[in-house]
This record gives structure tokens, C-alpha cells and sequence, in this order.
């Protein structure tokens, strides 16, 4: 082959394997970002939760117990677990960008500017 097509073919390979790359990355990050917005539905729902047992405790004149109400600590336990989970999650998604620096920086929209 002429040197011309071994460039085109050894260009073309390079493209390929970055795009292939870059597709598994964007692969693997997709996936955590589902499983951090399961996450924060979770912790949404027991936030509602333990809004309403404090209503009922606080409503029916329990305020004094609340802090010491075993339902109120676990989802305490619960929304402190998910948030640390959610911060690991968020930390590997930056350890696989970090891990694939040939490829380009995730675009972000530009905020318009006010004249």
C-alpha cells in the first residue's frame, strides 16, 4: 500500500479507538448517573417520609421525642448512607473521566452573557 493509504488507515484506526473509548465511557458514566438520580428519588421519598413522622410526633404533642423516635433515626441513617453513596458515585464518574484524559471534556452549554 502507499503510504497515503497507510496513513488513512492507521488515522482511521485512531479515530475508531478514541471513539470506542469514549463510547465507554460515556457508557459507564450514563450508568451512574441513572443509579445517583435512583438514588436521590429514594432519599426524596424518605425526606417525605420523615417529614410526616415529625408532623404526627410534633402534631400529637410527642415534640420531646422526636430525637429519640427509633423510625426518625433510621431514615436519618437512611438519607446520611444515600448522600455518601451519591458522593462515591459522583467520585467515580470523575475517576473514569480522569482515567480517559485523551478524550474531550464533557460540553457543557455556555450561560449566555448580559451586555
Amino acid at each position: 500500500m502507499t503510504p497515503v493509504w497507510d496513513d488513512l488507515k492507521s488515522g482511521l484506526k485512531k479515530t475508531f479507538h478514541q471513539a470506542k473509548e469514549k463510547g465507554e465511557e460515556l457508557a459507564a458514566t450514563a450508568k451512574i448517573k441513572v443509579e445517583i438520580v435512583s438514588d436521590k428519588r429514594e432519599m426524596e421519598k424518605i425526606y417525605q417520609n420523615l417529614g410526616i413522622e415529625v408532623f404526627e410526633l410534633f402534631n400529637t404533642s410527642k415534640r420531646k421525642s422526636i430525637s429519640l423516635n427509633p423510625q426518625i433515626q433510621q431514615y436519618i441513617d437512611n438519607i446520611v448512607g444515600l448522600k455518601k453513596s451519591i458522593s462515591d458515585k459522583e467520585a467515580e464518574i470523575q475517576r473514569i473521566k480522569s482515567d480517559n484524559p485523551a478524550a474531550p471534556a464533557e460540553d457543557k452549554p455556555e450561560k449566555p452573557t448580559q451586555a
